[in-house]
């Protein structure tokens, strides 16, 4: 498996955690996996996932835009 893809999966899990906890935990992990990652790489996993879950589901598509780099992190804003 790929960083790219591992990266992939785990921005998966924080979009569909139950519950704010839950999804800080992935994102801690996806922010291990970016590490050393460009940001044209984490990009474009961001936008894999958006092509992937474009017509299924709205949630997805605003879910993956709160997804942003800051500081070298990514952070997963708006979660309640």
């Amino acid at each position: 498996m790929t960083r790219m893809e591992a990266l992939e999966l785990a921005l998966r899990l924080a979009i569909a955690a139950p519950d704010q906890k839950h999804a800080d935990e992935v994102v801690q992990l996806a922010e291990t996996i970016s590490q050393g990652m460009t940001l044209e790489e984490v990009d474009a996993v961001k936008e894999e996932i958006e092509y992937k879950y474009f017509n299924r589901s709205e949630y997805y598509r605003q879910s993956i835009a709160q997804i942003r780099r800051s500081n070298g992190k990514l952070e997963f804003e708006g979660r309640n």
